[in-house]
């Protein structure tokens, strides 16, 4: 008898983390699958093709095996130094990183089938896997491999995952932060994490794998648009006249500009308002800039300070994250030295930090976020109330962990997904280019707990079945 890794559970959110894969998106939530799980695959037989779902299978030839057993060393070494979040992958699941690696080797040692994620993609335009080429097979394998065990089975944890070749080219090529686009002008974000990120694909087998032309290379791209048009993104309501709005917004990897004709008539409509509810429950993240400048420096009338702090781990790629973060780029936060995580919890009064963590966390830095508002700003004087629930993630927590830090809002509802991310990096590897996602911070909140294991824990939380707008609706009357 054979084995696969099967799908346990799927959101067509999650293809969203894939849609943004440079900056903060995730969309997940903390509802995972049990670890023993992934030890009890899909039985089928020899004769089948197919294994849960109807989904075809990749079975490894001999050569390919050998290819994907380095790449995954090398990638399980580079996840092992740098992810922030192995504590937290133990307290989870009960069993450490390391021995979930090995459990996945196995696997490919024994040359067990996995469902190709290509499906779940290209649907129809799927094409039997060409078993001629090792390397092409390999890296097929590895990413759907990948894919199932470590961005889904384990609830996407922080952001791991392979980037879905296939999307890669249907994405990037030719109109996004890679390749040239002639209609996008000027690049408004700091050149050097351009060339950073830029960095990770310039590695032979990445180029060859993702079908990309470093002559095509151009760092003068606005980022300050791009994004999906979904319709139906956002939705407005206004609950009683001239006291209560509401605006629901789905996701934020869509354009910031495609869902302002929307956001920005309604802010007006109702700015003399007394509340104004914003709801992000199952808003998986996106654009962090979609939070900043649409939302927050929209509703501002003076600016708006947030104060945050990421632990890191002490592997070298994490180290190097350091030098230089999204929100930096992106948002323009500055960051101060980085300093021994220990030194920090001397000083700082960190009652819920998990010690164990101080075996990989080594370090330390604070961040400062000055958010200014937006020179065609509609101030909201009332109170606003952000929702959100376990699905909240990533740009979503982020919103929230500003809301609350800085008063912005008043949150409310279930602890958020854990998958913020703030400092990633992405690791190529060797031989079949796969590229790979990992987060190597952890954000910590102010009385030091992992976002990432806690979520973030709403001002006002709200009890298991409750709803989040009867309770805000119940608190305004």
């Amino acid at each position: 008898m054979k084995k696969t890794i099967r799908l346990k559970k799927f959101k067509v959110q999650l293809l969203f983390t894939f849609l943004a894969v440079f900056l903060m998106t995730a969309c997940s939530s903390n509802e995972t699958v049990d670890i023993e799980d992934v030890e009890e695959y899909a039985e089928i037989t020899d004769e089948v093709e197919t294994g849960a779902h109807g989904l075809p299978l990749i079975h490894l030839t001999e050569e390919a095996r050998d290819i994907v057993l380095e790449d995954f060393d090398y990638l399980a070494y580079e996840i092992l130094q740098n992810a922030a979040t192995r504590g937290v992958f133990y307290r989870r699941f009960e069993i450490t990183l390391e021995e979930y690696l090995e459990i996945l080797r196995e696997h490919i040692e024994d040359m067990e089938p996995v469902q190709t994620v290509a499906t779940i993609l290209l649907g129809e335009h799927w094409e039997e896997m060409p078993t001629d080429d090792p390397l092409y097979l390999a890296a097929e394998y590895l990413t759907s491999l990948l894919f199932w065990a470590l961005t889904i089975d384990t609830g996407n944890l922080g952001h791991f995952g392979p980037q879905i070749r296939e999307l890669y080219i249907e994405m990037f090529h030719g109109n996004s932060v890679i390749f040239d686009d002639p209609e996008r002008a000027e690049f408004t974000g700091d050149i050097r994490n351009t060339e950073r990120l830029l960095s990770y694909f310039n590695e032979p087998a990445t180029l060859r794998l993702y079908n990309v032309d470093p002559s095509e290379f151009d760092l003068t791209l606005d980022l300050s648009d791009m994004g999906l048009e979904i319709e139906n993104n956002v939705t407005t309501q206004i609950i009683e006249a001239d006291r209560i709005a509401y605006v629901s917004i789905e996701s934020f990897v869509n354009s910031p500009s495609f869902d302002n004709e929307i956001l920005f008539p309604f802010f007006e409509e109702v700015q003399d308002f007394e509340h104004l509810i914003i709801d992000i429950r199952g808003n998986g993240g996106g654009w962090p800039h979609y939070v900043t400048d649409s939302i927050v420096g929209m509703l501002i009338e003076e600016s708006l300070e947030f104060r945050f702090v990421e632990a890191f781990a002490g592997g070298e790629r994490a180290l190097r994250t350091l030098e230089y973060t999204l929100l930096e780029n992106i948002l323009g936060a500055t960051s101060e030295d980085m300093m021994p995580i220990r030194g920090f919890m001397e000083e700082n009064e960190l009652i819920y930090f998990n010690d164990d963590d101080l075996e990989f966390l080594q370090y330390v830095s604070s961040f400062h976020l000055l958010i200014e508002p937006d020179e065609n700003s509609i101030p909201f004087a009332g109170e606003i109330w952000l929702l959100i629930d376990g699905s909240s993630g990533s740009a979503s927590e982020f919103l929230a962990l500003l809301s609350i830090y800085s008063g912005f809002a008043t949150v409310v509802g279930e602890p958020s997904a854990g998958v913020t991310g703030v400092a990633t990096t992405f690791v190529s590897l060797p031989n079949t280019g796969v590229l790979f996602r990992i987060d190597t911070s952890s954000l910590l909140d102010a009385q030091g707990r992992s976002v990432e294991e806690h979520g973030v824990i709403p001002d006002i939380i709200i009890d298991s079945g409750s709803c989040a707008l009867e309770t805000v609706l119940d608190l305004i009357q």
